[in-house]
This record gives structure tokens, C-alpha cells and sequence, in this order.
């Protein structure tokens, strides 16, 4: 069948939202037609280019299973007012041609155009394809845990002048840190497509370091703020991302907790982010980008996707390997290297994939030793402040303190009094460790869950899910003299609904829970 190169079709069952897409996905010489069903499709005679589709009232699996209906390899985009994380990994797993999803109760129509250009075009990298036009990128390179540091540095100013809330910035500092770990340590592999760090614990990899860099970019327009993180191996797997989201969401061991496990990053950034993608070049490049519009009154995911590019662009695959010079050496080189070739390709209007080309080099060797603060809380999940500069939540890994100094760590968390402890950095190559017991507010209880059998997720009523999940047995703090409502869920079980209670003020010893009931015999 032939492909129209420019040809989108619109589907919706909907006339006015069938319009609406259309009047979106115009412009730049495209064909734009719009139906009512898929079923209408197979009759045209010409494979289009892209598919857009409004999901309606659909379930996953039935929008899923009437994509079977389209012929051909075409990109299918999925608009939908209502779907959560849980639908979108369910529809994306339901159907390969599914590249990414909307999610909004109204269309974002510049947001749709920008995914359609991006997708047509085959040009699918850098923050500039997907911000609005004129919106300052801004580029850093980044090798090491030390470089890693300075840049988060340079994000949190940029944030700081941005207005935005502090819990906005300790999720935006959190989501950032785990991209760059990614990129950093998860995504290098050795000559026969191993993972070098594979078993190597954080505080080892963080001095450790191989011969590319991570390109990264941030921008702010007045809303939205925007990041990507990009290496240079390309060997992100689409079923790898949503079997972790699956498993997060719906197995009993949610979050992969192991040295090195990617679940629970990915879990925070698709629960912090209004938008989640993943861009990949396939053995040359992956980028993950997160936008979070800072107006919205609440966080939710409107958008998400995996998208790969076919065209190299001129790339080619990183060179073989070979050892390391010393490391200050070896960053001003590949430094230089990265603005040579970002010059070029600046030239040739392929600015977005200017740090790709830095050859892939995975010999690894020490750099020299950094001071190292582990963080922690009890209970965990306390926001933490050092020197008043955000750095995510406990527990926490910090290697960019000078030594010698003395840093004020402060520690905030729901329920809890806040706290400041004083703490002196290491010297170079040591790890200090700090774990604070922190004091429930006088304004808050502390109220224990039981069940049988016990593991049960403890969901709070009228609550989204949290990225740290708490289970069965364990204590909860909530707020004195309010109704409290709760859930106890585990797959396999009927939900246990807690009876609502209003707990008094400085009241100890409660216990809520029960006997889980079975739904399948034993």
C-alpha cells in the first residue's frame, strides 16, 4: 500500500472534536481527513503517515484492540479526556502502534501540532520541538557526579527565579536526579551491549565515571518548565518502560527497590510530571524528557509517549573503547569534541543532536574522590533542604558538598515537626550518614494499620497514589479532630473499607484494619 507522506487522518466519533484535531494537525502542506471510525479506514487506499484517535469512552483494551483494524506501521496518537497512568500503560502495552497519549478534558491543540511535526518530520529530539517557539533552551554537558551537581545548581536557580512552589521544586530537583543517574550509570553498556555498572552500588558509581557525556537541556516560558536528558547509546527498550510502570502499579512488590532499579524513578517522574517522553535513536541516542506546568492547580499526566527516530541524521554508532586519560583531561577534551561537533551541526540545522555524536567510550576509572552524605529520615519520604537549596526527598545521596564545611540540613514532612540538623562534610573519599527521627506535629496522629494476611497497599480516600506506597502492617499519620477515610487493597482481595474515624488530638494506640477476603479460592 502506498504512504502518503503528509497524510494524517483524524478519528473521532465525536463531529466537533473530529474537527477540532483537524483544524490542529493542519498547516505545512498536510492532509488532514477526518472520520468517524476506524472501520471507515481500510477503504482509502493509501496508508497515512499518522493516525490520531479520540479514545472516547473507551476502555484501554478496546481502543487497544480496534487499532488491530489498521493496516500498514503508521504512528498512532491517542487522545483521551479521562485515561490515568494506569490506562495509558494498559492501552500502550495493548497495541505497539500506539506512540504516545493525550490526556486532557480539552485538547491541547499546540501540544498535538508540535507531537504530529515532530513525528512527520522524523526529527524527534531537543526541548525545541516540543516548547513553544522562542522559549530559551539552555545546554549543559554532563560527565560525572560532579558535573551533575553544578547542573542541578544551574536548574534550581532557573527555578528559583521561576516563582515556583517549593514542593514543586524538590519533585522537579527529585525527577532530574533520576534522569541523570539513568543516563549517567543505567544506560552505558561495554562493547557486546552490557551494562558496566550492572551490580555496582550508587555510592561506588557515583565515583566512577566512563568517557561520554549527557546532554542536557532546560527552559522555562512562563509555565511550563521543561527538561531532557540525553546519552548516547540508544538502547532503551519501549516494553522495559511500561513493564516497570505495570509492575509499580499493579504487582504486589510495586517499586524495584534493588541497586541500580529503574522502577521507582520512572514511577516519580509519570506522578510528578505533567508530560513523560522517551525519544530513542536506536544504538545511538535516548533522550527522556519531563515538562511540568507550574500553573496547573494540581499535577496529573496529560502526556506521554516513546517515539523513535528512523533517520540517523548523519549520526553514526560510537567508536570501540579504549582506556581513560586522567579525568580533568579527559573532560576538557570531550568538551571541546561536543562543541565542535555541536557547531557543526548547528551548521546543518541538527542542533538537536549535537552531543550524539560524541563518540561512546566505555572504559571506566576513578576520578578523584568526593566527599559523600547519606541522608535519611524516619520515617522516610522528608523533604530535605541543605543550606536552604532543595535536594529531594529522604532517603537521600549527596556528593556535591564541599569538605570540611558545615551545611544546616532541614527536614519537612506532612505530620511531622520540622527539623534542622547541623552536620560536617567528610573529607574527600569518606561517607557521613545521617538519620533523623522526626517528631509527629501536635496537630497530627499517629494511627496503625493491621491486616490478614498482611502487605496490603493503605490507600487514603479522595488521594492520588504516592510514589514511596505504604503497606500493611504499618503507622500513618493523619490530621487530629478530621474524618478520616481508608482502603486497605491487595490484588487478588476484595477492598477492605476502614469504617471513618476522627481521631482526637494527642489520642495513642490506634489501630485500624481486618481480614482481607480472598476473590479467587485458595
Amino acid at each position: 500500500m502506498t504512504v502518503v507522506a503528509r497524510r494524517i487522518i483524524a478519528v473521532s466519533p465525536d463531529q466537533a472534536l473530529g474537527q477540532q484535531l483537524a483544524t490542529a494537525l493542519a498547516g505545512d502542506g498536510r492532509i488532514v481527513d477526518v472520520s468517524p471510525t476506524l472501520d471507515t479506514l481500510e477503504a482509502t487506499g493509501a496508508e497515512p503517515a499518522l493516525v490520531v484517535t479520540d479514545a472516547g469512552g473507551a476502555l484501554p483494551a478496546e481502543a487497544g484492540a480496534a487499532l488491530v483494524r489498521l493496516t500498514g506501521s503508521c504512528p498512532v496518537i491517542v487522545v483521551s479526556r479521562r485515561f490515568g497512568v494506569a490506562e495509558v500503560v494498559d492501552l500502550m502495552q495493548s497495541s505497539e502502534r500506539v506512540a504516545g497519549v493525550m490526556i486532557a478534558p480539552e485538547l491541547d491543540a499546540r501540544q498535538l501540532a508540535a507531537t504530529a511535526t515532530r513525528l512527520l518530520a522524523d526529527r524527534i529530539f531537543g526541548l525545541e520541538r516540543v516548547m513553544p517557539p522562542g522559549t530559551q533552551i539552555h545546554t549543559v554537558a554532563v560527565g560525572d557526579a560532579e558535573d551533575k551537581a553544578k547542573c542541578m545548581t544551574r536548574i534550581g536557580e532557573l527555578l528559583a527565579q521561576s516563582g515556583a512552589p517549593r514542593s514543586a521544586q524538590a519533585a522537579i530537583d527529585q525527577c532530574i536526579d533520576e534522569m541523570l543517574m539513568n543516563a549517567l550509570y543505567d544506560a552505558p553498556v561495554d562493547a557486546e551491549g552490557n551494562h558496566i555498572f550492572s551490580g555496582v552500588a550508587t555510592r561506588t558509581r557515583v565515583t566512577m565515571r566512563t568517557e561520554h557525556v549527557v546532554a542536557v537541556e532546560y527552559a522555562y516560558d512562563g509555565r511550563q518548565f521543561a527538561v531532557s536528558v540525553r546519552d548516547v547509546f540508544g538502547t532503551l527498550e519501549r516494553p522495559t518502560i511500561l513493564r516497570f510502570l505495570h509492575k509499580c502499579l499493579h504487582d504486589e512488590q510495586q517499586i524495584d527497590r534493588k541497586a541500580g532499579g529503574a522502577g521507582l524513578g520512572l514511577y516519580l517522574m509519570v506522578n510528578a510530571a505533567t508530560e513523560v517522553h522517551f525519544n530513542v535513536l536506536p544504538k545511538i541516542a535516548t533522550e527522556a524528557v519531563c515538562i511540568f506546568d507550574l500553573a496547573a492547580p494540581s499535577q496529573q499526566l496529560r502526556g506521554f509517549g516513546f517515539y523513535r527516530q528512523s533517520d540517523p541524521a548523519g549520526m553514526l554508532p560510537a567508536g570501540p573503547a579504549h582506556a581513560l586519560p586522567s579525568a580533568a583531561t579527559s573532560r576538557a577534551r570531550l568538551r571541546r569534541r561536543a562543541l565542535q561537533v555541536g557547531g557543526a551541526l548547528a551548521a546543518a540545522g541538527l542542533i538537536g543532536l549535537a552531543i550524539v555524536a560524541v563518540p561512546r567510550i566505555f572504559a571506566t576509572k576513578k576520578v578523584e574522590p568526593i566527599p559523600t552524605v547519606e541522608v535519611d529520615s524516619q520515617p522516610t519520604g522528608a523533604l530535605i533542604e541543605i543550606d536552604g537549596r532543595p535536594f529531594g526527598s529522604t532517603p537521600a545521596t549527596v556528593t556535591s558538598l564541599v569538605s570540611g564545611a558545615t551545611v544546616s540540613i532541614r527536614f519537612t514532612q506532612r505530620g511531622y515537626r520540622d527539623a534542622t540538623v547541623s552536620l560536617a562534610v567528610p573529607r574527600p573519599g569518606e561517607v557521613a550518614k545521617l538519620v533523623h527521627p522526626l517528631e509527629t506535629s501536635l496537630d497530627h496522629v499517629r494511627v496503625r494499620f493491621v491486616s490478614n494476611p498482611p502487605g496490603a497497599e493503605i490507600v487514603e480516600t479522595g488521594k492520588p497514589p504516592s510514589v514511596d506506597r505504604t503497606y500493611t502492617p504499618a503507622d500513618v499519620v493523619v490530621e487530629a479532630n478530621k474524618l478520616q477515610r481508608f482502603t486497605l487493597q491487595m490484588p487478588k482481595h476484595l477492598p477492605l473499607v476502614i469504617e471513618p474515624f476522627t481521631p482526637e488530638r494527642g489520642v495513642s494506640g490506634l489501630e485500624k484494619g481486618g481480614d482481607l477476603i480472598p476473590t479467587t479460592p485458595p
